[in-house]
């Protein structure tokens, strides 16, 4: 049911450090690009988990990168972090959790406007909000999701935003 995390890797394969204002010193700049890495180097370790079925584990460790990522203003990483939050917390059934994260995704990746990563967020929300049983707001979203990818031409995401949709139905 979930938009598979794959496809959030896909949108940010490497999760690339988005740099603060560089003041200082040498050390301070050495400083901030180490946080940087350590919260990429978080984030992979809940990838990790979520692929072995950790989802504790990775809620765990995505709530540390997403603080991080925050504290940095990298917004990207924040939405895309979010909306591996939401996936993990909709595995275990935590659909309360998953659509706020969700929706809090889907907010920071609009405003960037980055439209693959709106429209995942969208995605993954419609699946927790189905998963809810608010298939109404599945739908909605699922067709959100749809009308975000389509002038993208990205044929396989369609198809499973089809899918998803037509689930919502049933």
């Amino acid at each position: 049911m979930l938009l598979p995390l794959l496809w959030a890797l896909t949108v940010a394969p490497d999760i690339a450090p988005i740099p603060g204002p560089l003041v200082g010193t040498a050390a301070a700049i050495a400083q901030i690009q180490i946080q940087i890495r350590t919260a990429h180097d978080v984030f992979q370790d809940g990838v990790a988990a979520f692929q072995s079925n950790d989802y504790e584990g990775a809620i765990s460790a995505w709530q540390t990168a997403l603080a991080r990522y925050r504290s940095e203003g990298a917004d990207p990483n924040v939405a895309i972090t979010l909306n591996a939050l939401a996936a993990a917390t909709q595995s275990l059934g935590r659909y309360g959790e998953a659509i706020a994260y969700g929706r809090e995704s889907v907010a920071v990746a609009q405003g960037l406007g980055n439209l693959p990563l709106t429209a995942q967020a969208l995605g993954n929300l419609g699946s927790a909000y189905q998963g809810a049983g608010r298939y109404g707001e599945a739908v909605s979203a699922y067709g959100q999701a749809l009308a975000l990818i389509q002038p993208q031409n990205r044929p396989v995401i369609e198809a499973q935003l089809w899918g998803l949709l037509g689930n919502a139905y049933e």
